[in-house]
């Protein structure tokens, strides 16, 4: 049995806090976001700044492999095909940073269009073979005729089916 001005009391101190509180939850989210905010910039600015180098060390790569230099020796051709392997890997991982960093602030956009299945598993194949510098795993797409087409983003699907495919040949 408390006084009503006990009460009163009781209940404003719990409004109090029950404020306090909500004002730490909401500057909790601010903070949150801030922090996703800074992160998905990092990422983009680091990805930018080693896309940079990276494609001048695959081109170089591939232009000496491709005997742009003339004939080169067979243990110098492995050493450089392995150069180009792991850039075109390296490359593959910062793609798939950014765009997990696009995914996990949202900022992504994909644009959907009906598409053939047949065409996307195509692309996905080339831009997999894009990749791989005199590589001896074949790749074969054979598609049932007459597939219905579907509403994917023409150039996000091939990509993300292309990363599926180097994994797998990664671990082959």
């Amino acid at each position: 049995n408390y006084p009503l001005g006990n009460k009163v009391d009781l209940v404003e101190r719990l409004l109090d806090r029950v404020r306090r509180l909500h004002v730490a939850s909401y500057l909790s989210v601010e903070r949150t976001v801030d922090a996703r905010r800074a992160k998905s910039q990092f990422l983009a600015s680091m990805s930018h700044d080693l896309r940079g180098p990276l494609t001048s060390v695959l081109g170089f790569s591939e232009l000496l492999t491709g005997g742009f230099e003339g004939e080169i020796p067979d243990a110098v051709r492995r050493r450089l095909v392995l150069i180009h392997r792991t850039g075109r890997r390296l490359l593959r991982l910062l793609s798939e940073i950014l765009d997990t960093a696009k995914v996990e602030s949202q900022t992504i956009e994909l644009h959907l269009k009906r598409c053939a299945p047949a065409e996307l598993l195509l692309q996905a194949v080339a831009e997999a073979r894009r990749g791989r510098l005199y590589e001896d795993v074949p790749l074969v797409v054979d598609a049932a005729p007459g597939l219905s087409s579907v509403s994917v983003d023409p150039l996000r699907f091939p990509q993300a089916l292309a990363h599926l495919i180097n994994h797998v040949l990664d671990c082959v």
